[in-house]
């Protein structure tokens, strides 16, 4: 790693792209170049990149890439322990007022923290100054309050901390971490995604440390306790620099050999390794599920890793303890390499483990090398490509195919599975944390075995193409790859579908999770939402893109012949929160503007939100077309998630009181909780009896349960009975826009345009209630 300063290594990033074509980059800046702007043939080679720096410290973004007539800002990051974000006190206590609606109890809460010697505006005598550490060990119930905050307004503020800043004149796009010879970088949204995934210790903003920049314990550097500071202090863990990435693998992902296979696999690692498996990506978890004999509950912990580089599979997966372990093969992409050797060693695999006769493995090596000789000598003129080998030695290459034939599972089992004195394989998976699709290795090969080779390869099991790793066949610095033999899986994404299916079909038990049961309670079986919904999702958009003529293309009424739908991923701004949440809509049709087919293919019809983006695919929304799918299996489910400062805003008639008493603990084991609630929206049991109209005359414990009671029964009549909060709660009018909220609702089978459902709503305390986090969960 350099080590240049920031600046510098700012400068000299830009000075390596500045007025260069693709071409004449270094490894690690083409691959940079390539990845953020996805240029074609022509761009490649013609176009120039401009890339100045901001010289701006109000700016997020460090500097600015202009390539073909498109722009990305970047961040530029190096070294460890990064400060992401720098801002005065006054400043930031003025935003979260002004724009993120914080009360009174918060800022208070977050100044004692700040000053950290007792006071509001730090006036106090520099004695009286105390350490994060001591403030958070004395004072929980400030620090809970501010962290509730902060985990509720988690989007806006990640978003001015890492992209927009305290000015927000420009935004950054992604983030870079390393100098201009080794890095590695992320767009924003996965560098929020992971933030958001990796919460750190209180105080913390996502994985930012949330801290004042210098506490001045002493009195000596009095001008830094004006301002606060987020630190990443593991930034680095994130970004594969050093031990983690090599040039070599940049050559890779320019040649596209494995399309970011070595990153993929450690995303999918890094989501996770040290997790319960109720948190991990709901994503993942039918993954887990599947592959641990659907044996998982919530609590079970979760642990992976790379496999050691040269052996097969890619990540080891256990659960609870390495004795219960699976070796994950992973891939993405087309065209996949699955093994790679010298071919001679290979020879001597078929000669002395397969059996195979000598004549066979002549006619092997005079395939491979395609020279005229068994042994690379022929002249360089006489070179073929595997094409015109086979059309020339047509009849030759079909009776090696039947000779390989009875040993194809040897020969599979090596390329795929089989490793000495480590793990087998036991999973192939295809694609990323977004959307994998998985099969048992051994369904595979059973599949590939009792095929017809595929006739688009000169030499092949099945689909496994067997082929050398370069013919070089004008001569020069590739000849050394004509001595490795290489084999290649085709059509890969549909093998793993049709093998996934199978080992599904296997499996005649129903999908059940023992789930941890409250002491008194019968322990029963009880199928997991999480795992089946967002596969339940995949399926449905899955099988209206493949076909057309399903009748509720129809029923959506949308008259483009080439619309498909797309699966939201990303948040979305509540108009009532004022915060970046999960849409109402799960998916929504588009307009294509160019042809990707071939994409909805390799993604099994599953397009989402993600892909559109990382494809920088162009298209047009199709207006009132977002659908909230149900899961058939449900009986109550979650229509909306309301905070604080949403439900003042949609419930506009009713007083904030109601909010607050709906959170109360009426268990008398936990009533020393409501003390916490009362603090946060700064009230008391005498306030709310008064605003609700309950009789304060009684014990502590039915007072709670009449304030409860009260509330709940007056939201639940608004819900049900005021159009407005009816939509707003049922399909997300009035707090998205079109298509995120929801004009149409699946359910049991049937798709329902919204202006024809109805359902009765209930009310209860969100999940987080007992972290700080408070939310009304209608259902």
């Amino acid at each position: 790693m350099s080590l240049n300063t920031g600046i510098n290594n700012e400068k000299e990033i830009a000075e390596h792209l500045n007025t260069y074509k693709i071409t004449n980059l270094n490894d690690n800046l083409r691959a940079f170049v390539e990845d953020i702007f996805h240029p074609n043939a022509t761009e490649r080679n013609s176009s120039y990149i401009s890339a100045q720096c901001t010289n701006n410290n109000l700016y997020k973004p460090d500097i600015v890439v202009e390539f073909a007539n498109r722009v990305n800002n970047i961040s530029i990051k190096i070294g460890e322990g990064n400060s992401v974000h720098q801002e005065p006190i006054d400043s930031f206590v003025e935003y979260i007022r002004n724009e993120l609606g914080a009360s009174k109890v918060v800022i208070e809460a977050l100044l004692y923290f700040h000053w950290g010697d007792g006071t509001l505006d730090g006036s106090a005598p520099v004695s009286e100054r105390k350490s994060a550490r001591e403030i958070i060990k004395s004072q929980p119930e400030k620090i809970a309050i501010i962290q509730s905050f902060f985990n509720e307004h988690v989007d806006a503020l990640l978003e001015r901390f890492m992209s927009t800043g305290v000015a927000r004149v420009s935004h950054v796009d992604y983030v870079y971490y390393g100098d201009y010879m080794h890095a590695d970088w992320h767009s924003i949204r996965e560098v929020y995604e992971n933030l958001k995934s990796n919460p750190g210790d209180a105080l913390s903003v996502g994985g930012l440390n949330f801290q004042t920049y210098g506490r001045s314990l002493n009195g000596k550097d009095d001008a830094r306790r004006k301002s606060i500071q987020l630190k990443w202090s593991n930034m680095s863990s994130f970004f594969l620099v050093d031990t983690k990435k090599s040039t070599m693998d940049v050559q890779s992902k320019i040649r596209g050999d494995n399309s970011h296979g070595f990153r993929n696999v450690e995303s999918i690692i890094d989501a996770l390794d040290g997790k319960r498996f109720g948190n991990i990506p709901d994503s993942l978890k039918e993954f887990v599920f599947s592959i641990f004999d659907k044996k998982c509950t919530e609590d079970d912990f979760i642990g992976a890793e790379k496999v050691r580089n040269g052996l097969k599979g890619d990540m080891l997966i256990w659960l609870n303890n390495r004795t219960n372990l699976r070796n994950i093969a992973v891939a993405t992409g087309s065209g996949n390499s699955i093994h790679q050797e010298n071919v001679y060693r290979f020879c001597n695999f078929l000669e002395k483990s397969v059996h195979l006769d000598k004549k066979t493995i002549k006619d092997y090596l005079r395939f491979h090398f395609a020279d005229g000789t068994e042994d690379n000598t022929g002249d360089v003129s006489l070179r073929q490509s595997a094409s015109e080998y086979k059309k020339s030695h047509e009849y030759e290459l079909t009776s090696l195919e039947q000779r390989l034939k009875p040993y194809s599972r040897l020969i599979l089992e090596r390329f795929v599975k089989t490793n000495d004195d480590y793990p087998d394989v036991d999973y192939f998976l295809y694609g990323d944390t977004e959307l994998p699709y998985w099969a048992h290795i051994d369904t595979l090969i059973d599949n590939e075995v009792n095929k017809t080779p595929n006739t688009r390869a000169a030499l092949a099991i099945g689909d496994v193409s067997i082929q050398t790793w370069n013919r070089s066949l004008k001569g020069g610095k590739n000849d050394y790859k004509r001595l490795s033999m290489q084999a290649k899986w085709n059509n890969l994404l549909k093998n793993v579908s049709i093998a996934h299916k199978k080992d599904e079909a296997k499996k005649t038990t129903p999908v059940f999770i023992n789930k941890p049961q409250a002491t008194g309670v019968r322990n029963e079986d009880v199928k997991n939402k999480a795992i089946e919904g967002i596969g339940f999702e995949y399926k449905f958009i899955s099988a209206l893109n493949q076909n057309k003529r399903n009748l509720i293309w129809s029923e959506l009424e949308i008259a483009e012949p080439n619309a498909i739908l797309v699966n939201t991923t990303f948040n979305q701004t509540s108009k009532i929160a004022g915060s970046k949440v999960r849409p109402k809509s799960d998916c929504y049709a588009i307009k294509p503007l160019e042809d990707i087919s071939q994409l909805l293919e390799e993604k099994n019809y599953v397009i989402t939100e993600n892909t559109l983006f990382e494809h920088n695919i162009k298209y047009e929304t199709i207006i009132n077309s977002g659908i909230s799918i149900k899961l058939p299996t449900s009986r109550s489910y979650t229509l909306q998630k309301i905070s604080y400062s949403a439900f003042k805003n949609i419930f506009k008639n009713l007083s904030p009181a109601c909010f607050v008493a709906a959170l109360l603990y009426c268990d008398e084991n936990q009533l020393n909780k409501n003390k916490l609630i009362l603090a946060t929206f700064n009230t008391t049991i005498d306030s709310l009896c008064s605003q609700l109209e309950v009789d304060n005359n009684r014990n502590v414990l039915d007072t709670y349960i009449a304030l409860k009671n009260k509330a709940t029964n007056l939201i639940k009549h608004v819900a049900n009975n005021d159009t407005f909060v009816y939509n707003a709660i049922c399909f997300g009018d009035e707090i998205f826009d079109s298509p995120y909220n929801a004009s149409f609702i699946f359910e049991s089978g049937r798709l329902v345009s919204k202006h024809n459902y109805r359902t009765k709503i209930s009310v209860t305390t969100g999940s987080g209630r007992s972290n700080g986090t408070y939310n009304l969960a209608f259902k």
